[in-house]
C-alpha cells in the first residue's frame, strides 16, 4: 500500500515539473501550435463520442467532420 502512495506523489511531481518547464521553455509559437492540435484532438474525441452514444444515422456527416478532424490534426503536425 504505501508502495502505491509513493508512486502517486511522483507522478504529481513528474507531472508539475513537466508543467513548470513547458512553460518556461517552450517558445509561443510552438504553445499556440499544441493548442490548436488539443482542440483537433478534442473535437475528434467529441464526435466520435457523439457517434458512439448517439448513433450513426447520418453516417457521411459523421464521416466527414471524423476525416476533417483526423486530417487537421496529421497535416497540423507537420
Amino acid at each position: 500500500m504505501s508502495g502505491a502512495a509513493g508512486s502517486g506523489g511522483s507522478v504529481g511531481s513528474v507531472v508539475r515539473r513537466f508543467l513548470a518547464e513547458y512553460g518556461s521553455g517552450t517558445a509561443s509559437r510552438l504553445k499556440v501550435l499544441d493548442a490548436y492540435l488539443l482542440y483537433v484532438l478534442l473535437s475528434g474525441a467529441l464526435q466520435f463520442g457523439y457517434c458512439l452514444g448517439v448513433g450513426t444515422f447520418p453516417f457521411n456527416s459523421f464521416l466527414s467532420g471524423f476525416i476533417s478532424a483526423v486530417g487537421s490534426f496529421i497535416l497540423g503536425g507537420e
